[in-house]
């Protein structure tokens, strides 16, 4: 798995989509950014991923949707002290599933 991804080209060329809400005036934090990115399991699982972030203007909801993303990323595949990640600590080969 490479490093955290560094902006919303790196994530779509990820496979990851992002969906963005501006829920109007009348609500604090106004603005939504949501990435998405379903993953194929065997014949019979399969899941969406979403992670969201959220903020007063829409460049710091899609700010905060990319570092949402990235830390998901290193929970799930693990990181060393640079950012790269490292894979599962199984040391079994991983690499990301693709669509």
């Amino acid at each position: 798995m490479p490093a955290d991804l560094a902006d919303h080209t790196a994530a779509v060329a990820e496979g990851y989509v992002r969906v963005q809400v501006d829920y109007g005036a009348t609500v604090t934090l106004r603005y939504v950014s949501r990435y998405e990115r379903v993953y194929d399991g065997d014949a019979q699982t399969g899941a969406l991923r979403q992670v969201e972030g959220y903020g007063t203007t829409q460049a710091a909801a899609d700010a905060a949707a990319l570092a949402a993303l990235n830390g998901y990323r290193r929970h799930a595949f693990g990181s060393d002290g640079s950012n790269t990640n490292k894979g599962p600590r199984s040391g079994a080969t991983l690499a990301p599933l693709k669509n």
